[in-house]
């Protein structure tokens, strides 16, 4: 297994489990709306809003990320969910000296937002969510923002864990090792560098840190 020095998550569905605001906002919009839309497609779930809401919305895509925003606001934290072995994996990460971040297609502020109500900032170097760069990810830009000023002297020495394709995607383009954390039924033509079922099988496969980062 590469050498290890710093570990970049995703949040939704990787970190958190916050699969029931998101459905329930989805829904609220999309009656709105009048858009049949198969929420059970876990497409839905990839790209951010500013990359997917236009082709799902049209010319009303900006108020409905602003519909669906205002009422995930509402919900979020009391269907906000750590994932199993969660807070145990960044645990050990911190003290294997690894330097952890996020990068996520939510908005940032309500990445923030949720990190910060879970107590789970103090683990975290980079918090990159959506509209905090000029692009989303899947760009490399996001993983960049995440680790810098250190990202250059690691970048061969970064995990990027996620658990569909455009995390794949996002760690391929940044040249760090892709891990997916998803059941295996689920991978279909994924070839991520490593798969592990659960954060907990994932915990017990940590390598040592690569080196020390150079202050």
């Amino acid at each position: 297994m590469t050498p290890l020095y710093s570990v970049i998550f995703d949040w939704d569905n990787t970190l958190v489990d916050t699969e029931a605001a998101i459905i329930s906002s989805m829904k609220v919009v999309c009656q709105h709306f009048k858009k049949d839309i198969d929420l059970s497609d876990p497409s839905l779930n990839f790209g951010s809003q500013r990359d997917t809401f236009p082709s799902i919305f049209g010319t009303d895509w900006q108020e409905a990320i602003k519909m669906f925003n205002e009422h995930y606001m509402v919900h979020h934290f009391s269907n906000l969910t750590p994932k199993p072995g969660a807070l145990e994996i960044l645990k050990k990460l911190i003290a294997h000296k690894v330097v952890l971040g996020v990068v996520s297609n939510k908005e940032g502020y309500i990445l923030r937002s949720e990190i910060g109500f879970l107590g789970w900032g103090k683990y975290f170097w980079g918090v990159v969510g959506s509209k905090d760069c000029p692009f989303d990810k899947p760009h490399p830009l996001t993983v960049f923002l995440a680790l810098q000023p250190h990202f250059y002297q690691i970048k061969h020495h970064v995990w990027f864990i996620g658990d569909n394709k455009l995390d794949l995607e996002c760690a391929r383009n940044s040249e760090s090792w892709s891990v997916l954390i998803c059941p295996k039924s689920k991978l279909g033509n994924l070839k991520p560098d490593f798969h592990f079922e659960s954060l907990n099988e994932l915990g017990e496969h940590i390598p040592e840190p690569a080196r020390k980062l150079n202050s």
